[in-house]
């Protein structure tokens, strides 16, 4: 959970408007999705609409995200190699 963590705020600060506008679009998209209080006629044609602005905010913002994990991952693995070399002085 602390990794979770650690990485969310990494990715937090690396953030622009336009990350956060397409976080914007992609919350309200799954809300549209979880909530659709509307009549049986339209229900599909605006889940369609919705499933496809959630997908096409979602995948830009996972894979700037996946980002950040592997190079915290690359970070962590090169600090433990220093430290090794550290012993052996």
């Amino acid at each position: 959970m602390k990794f979770l963590m650690r990485t969310a705020k990494k990715y937090i600060k690396k953030m622009d408007i336009w990350d956060f506008s397409l976080l914007k679009i992609c919350l309200s998209a799954m809300g549209i999705l979880i909530g659709i209080g509307i009549s049986d006629e339209k229900k599909k044609s605006v889940g369609i609409v919705a499933m496809f602005v959630f997908i096409a905010t979602y995948i830009p913002l996972i894979a700037k995200y996946i980002g950040v994990v592997f190079e915290e991952k690359q970070h962590k693995d090169s600090n433990m190699d220093d430290d090794c070399f550290e012993l052996l002085d």
